[in-house]
């Protein structure tokens, strides 16, 4: 049970991380 919580947050992390690139990205080429 300990274990899958750790897994389904890491994947909330990874889920995160995604977006904000994906966010970071659209800027970029938002701003040219």
């Amino acid at each position: 049970y300990s274990s899958n919580i750790n897994i389904s947050f890491f994947h909330s992390a990874d889920e995160f991380e995604i977006v904000r690139q994906q966010r970071t990205q659209f800027a970029l080429v938002f701003a040219r």
